[in-house]
């Protein structure tokens, strides 16, 4: 705000007196008229002035002077510190700024029922605004800044807070307070303890084995899928195959690819455990028959650990082949949701199992390597303590040890594939390319399609209706497998 005082200055004062020189005469007399002309007359002037300029400052500050209008008014530069009490439904008009100069003071308040406009001068805005509209009560209080316009704050008034007015103190960014309360349009999550009517609800987190209803889970709950595998048996020889759920399968059933009498295929469950260590729950298979057989196996496992992603590809399904190096006779084949390695090698990928071993140190180790930590019986009878009793205790500690894709991939290279009778003399394992399309087709036909007949993905395989590229693609992959395109016939 520029100063309304503008200084005054004395006159008629003598500042050069004739010289006193001690005489006794005339010139050096003081006499009444000499004094009252030049000292007496020229304070009392300054002293009416100072008067005068005070009276008019003080007038010009917020409180001075207060001017009331009804009709249309344009304000002028006497109206400087003005409070302005307007009436009715009409238009306040701010004077130029050139003339207002830097710092003009004006408060304009709305005292009538009706609307009060503010309009700027010409194209002068009004905090960057044409106009400013005040309803019944409410003010504005503004200064110049001598260049571009007005700015100043607006204060609302009893009639400023209801719907439309900008001012509406029943809305929340846009939103009516009813909108707060609908359920509908909360975001995150809500801690059951912090619903009321929650009851004895509000102090589980988990949920343990013990307060399970036994009918509560069928078979819509239970989270599982199927695999689909092949593999050729020589005349009067013996196979295997390892299956893809390993110790998590539910059942299996066996027949031949090519329709041929499944009584010359004999099999059952050879193992749990493979004696390398390695494989899981594999079946075995001999054929007494003159000429050899592509056998066909369908698994259902409890799936554990999807989803799978290499590099940036998320896989829907991993669809594997062996071929003969010299014939690319396709002997074996593999498609399901999850890897070779999931359920297979030495680390366990069990959703509490694994992440309790992990929790305590034991993951992925050997019985014998177990047993050289002196901790080994201790830390065992913890990780069953917090199986039994559930609860928030377990909650947290599986919670705290969740698996990275790196985790769920680090026997990639033990168990590349389930090929047990693979010979890399002799054959070569392809990994069809997950990030074609037609590998979310083949994953969502094997999910929900049991019996697709020739268009089953191991029949496409052995019959050649998918050829392959042997060009391999920039998708890190197992060692001993090739990742490649492929196009179905």
């Amino acid at each position: 705000m520029s100063n309304p005082y503008t200084s005054q200055s004395i006159s008629g004062y003598n500042s050069s007196p004739p010289s006193d020189d001690g005489s006794q005469n005339s010139t050096n007399e003081i006499t009444w008229a000499k004094h009252k002309t030049k000292l007496a007359d020229p304070v009392k002037t300054l002293s009416e002035a100072i008067n005068t300029e005070l009276l008019s400052a003080f007038a010009s500050l917020f409180g001075g002077n207060i001017s009331t209008h009804s009709t249309a008014y344009t304000v002028v530069a006497g109206d400087r510190g003005k409070f302005l009490s307007v009436t009715g439904t009409t238009t306040i008009t701010l004077l130029d700024i050139s003339t207002a100069g830097t710092g003009f003071p004006i408060a304009i308040v709305n005292t009538g029922a009706g609307t009060v406009t503010v309009d700027g001068d010409s194209a002068e805005t009004i905090n960057g605004a044409a106009t400013v509209s005040l309803g019944p009560g409410a003010c504005v209080i503004l200064t110049t800044d001598g260049t571009t316009g007005w700015v100043g704050s607006v204060s609302t008034g009893k009639g400023e807070t209801g719907s439309g007015s900008g001012f509406d103190a029943d809305t929340v960014d846009g939103n009516e307070g009813s909108a707060l309360l609908d359920r509908s349009n909360h975001t995150g999550t809500q801690t059951l303890a912090t619903i009321s009517d929650s009851g004895a609800l509000a102090a589980l987190d988990t949920v343990s084995q013990s307060e399970i209803d036994a009918s509560a889970i069928g078979q819509g709950e239970l989270k599982s899928t199927t695999a689909t595998q092949t593999t050729n048996i020589a005349s009067l020889t013996y196979n295997e195959i390892a299956l893809t759920g390993g110790t998590y399968t539910m059942f299996w059933t066996a027949g031949s690819v090519d329709s041929r009498n499944p009584n010359d295929i004999s099999g059952g469950i050879h193992g749990p455990i493979h004696n390398d260590g390695t494989y899981a729950t594999k079946i075995g298979f001999h054929n007494s028959d003159g000429t050899p057989a592509d056998v066909y196996v369908y698994s259902r496992y409890v799936q554990a650990s999807p989803p799978w992603v290499h590099g940036s590809t998320e896989v829907p399904i991993y669809i594997m082949a062996m071929l003969n190096k010299n014939t690319q006779e396709v002997l074996g084949t593999y498609a399901a949701q999850d890897p070779p390695w999931a359920y297979h090698g030495h680390h366990n990928l069990h959703p509490v199992d694994g992440r309790l071993e992990k929790a305590f140190g034991l993951w992925g180790k050997s019985i014998t390597a177990m047993r050289q930590d002196p901790e080994f019986i201790e830390k065992m009878r913890e990780m069953k303590r917090l199986k039994s009793q559930g609860g928030k205790e377990l909650s947290d500690v599986l919670n705290q040890n969740t698996f990275s894709m790196e985790e769920k991939m680090i026997d990639m290279d033990i168990v590349p594939h389930l090929f047990r009778n693979y010979d890399p003399a002799k054959h070569v394992v392809v990994m069809l390319d997950p990030s074609c399309s037609c590998t979310e087709e083949h994953a969502l036909l094997q999910e929900f399609c049991e019996d697709m007949g020739d268009e089953h993905i191991s029949k496409m395989l052995h019959s050649g209706r998918i050829k392959f590229d042997n060009s391999p693609i920039d998708i890190p992959g197992p060692m001993e497998v090739l990742c490649c395109k492929y196009e179905v016939k």
